[in-house]
């Protein structure tokens, strides 16, 4: 399978960052996030649909301004240990395999939600690939009041956490 990540021109593993459970606001403050800082954030490459990827679909609805013409096309060697995330179960799976963050409410004295350590999961895969059925499931689960927290993945998506499990990339300009 062939991923793509817009607004670049090529890939560089002296600017590939490690996964960080952590995310940083622009007044220096920091926070627990479901959502993992760092890696190569990519779609599945669907070259003969109208939006080349779920990415761009969403973006061309949601943050227009985030579409670029400037794209990297890439494929994961055979050998990349990605784990699929195509249920809830998939997810309960992976956080009992490698553990949780906890979000506590203001008074810390009730877990609000659970979050993937996610600098436990790049440990062991290079990869985690979230599939649209997955991505509906969770958004439900959270819907339906579930501890899990994926509500900010907004599309069909791959997160690369390992530069080296990368086959090959190329620039491509897109439509």
């Amino acid at each position: 399978m062939k991923y793509i990540t817009i607004n670049k021109t090529s890939l560089d593993k002296s600017k590939f960052n490690i996964i960080s459970n952590k995310t940083y606001y622009s007044d220096g403050s920091g926070g627990i996030n479901e959502k993992p800082q760092g890696g190569l954030w990519a779609s599945p490459y669907y070259p003969k649909r109208k939006y080349k990827s779920d990415w761009i679909r969403w973006c061309s609805i949601e943050m227009p301004d985030w579409i670029s013409k400037d794209t990297v096309i890439l494929e994961l060697k055979e050998t990349a240990k990605i784990y699929k995330i195509n249920s809830l179960l998939d997810t309960i799976n992976l956080g009992e395999r490698v553990g949780y963050n906890e979000c506590l409410n203001y008074n810390n004295t009730q877990v609000m939600q659970l979050y993937i350590n996610w600098e436990n999961v790049s440990k062991i895969y290079d990869a985690v690939l979230l599939t649209e059925n997955g991505l509906n499931e969770m958004k439900r689960a959270f819907y339906d009041n579930c501890k899990l927290y994926f509500y900010s993945w907004d599309c069909e998506s791959i997160l690369i956490m390992n530069y080296d499990c990368i086959k090959e990339w190329k620039y491509k300009k897109i439509k």
